[in-house]
């Protein structure tokens, strides 16, 4: 395939998200469209106040990141699109699309590809539609919420985990760009804290294996801790500077019991995976 059939390949993509997007938006209720527009809302804020003065946008938003759970940085880094020349809300929806949604299915079929190598053509095409038409993807971002903010860097952190070796030596620049992608999600979405935690303890271990299957060498071992211990500040130390009245909170929260209401007793919880 040559680089015209992609540009075209590429632009057509482009155009059916829009048009399926415009589809969606004109059939949506109000009832429930009321209750999608928080960001959408933050969305049109930012980009006026930006207009009118960038210097206030900028400190309205890590304000935001320093104190509040849902802040404007997900939907500020899509608010170019408000120039579009189409309505308010479906601008916002495809600037979701365009800025989170596609880059995420990309990500995520090199990841797999990456692990699971493809050399047919039509295995290749069926990887990309499954990913591509993967309901939790579609539905959140239907809806107005920028959820795949955080996710699109998750799977940045898991392709650097799969293609770079972190266990013969100290890579202070892999380990840096690692620590930086795992606090992204985390200074995108606060509810990306629990994902992170557990990638911390998983994604050394998924590293070691990739790279040295099952073998123990003490060395490695260090140098694989030392790396992840470097990542792992240079995700803690921006939290702390950008993000400290969040995090003071998030601390000293009980959230095990605010969301107690909607959890499940272990055999329902046990019923539903299954």
């Amino acid at each position: 395939m040559n680089t015209k059939h992609i540009t075209t390949t590429i632009i057509l993509l482009f155009l059916s998200f829009a048009v399926a997007i415009n589809l969606y938006i004109s059939k949506e209720q109000n009832i429930y469209f009321w209750d999608f527009n928080g960001y959408w809302r933050m969305w049109e804020n930012f980009h006026s106040t930006f207009i009118s003065s960038p210097e206030k946008a900028k400190s309205m938003v890590l304000r935001s990141i320093d104190f509040d759970d849902y802040n404007y940085l997900p939907v500020a880094l899509t608010s170019f699109f408000k120039a579009l020349p189409l309505p308010s809300r479906t601008s916002y929806i495809i600037s979701l699309f365009y800025v989170y949604y596609i880059p995420l299915v990309f990500s995520l079929f090199y990841l797999i590809n990456r692990i699971t190598p493809l050399k047919e053509p039509f295995g290749k095409l069926v990887i990309l539609l499954l990913v591509s038409s993967y309901v939790p993807f579609w539905a959140p971002t239907l809806r107005g919420y920028p959820d795949l903010c955080g996710l699109l860097f998750i799977a940045l952190s898991v392709l650097i985990i799969v293609r770079t070796d972190f266990t013969p030596k100290i890579s202070i620049k892999y380990a840096v760009l690692l620590g930086l992608c795992l606090w992204a999600p985390f200074v995108m979405r606060r509810w990306y804290a629990y994902t992170i935690v557990s990638l911390y303890i998983t994604l050394p271990l998924l590293n070691y294996y990739l790279f040295n299957n099952i073998k123990f060498d003490l060395k490695k071992i260090t140098n694989l801790i030392i790396n992840f211990t470097i990542a792992g500040s240079f995700s803690l130390l921006p939290a702390i500077f950008f993000q400290k009245n969040l995090l003071e909170r998030v601390l000293s929260t009980n959230y095990s019991n605010i969301y107690s209401y909607y959890q499940s007793g272990l055999f329902t919880s046990m019923e539903i995976l299954l």
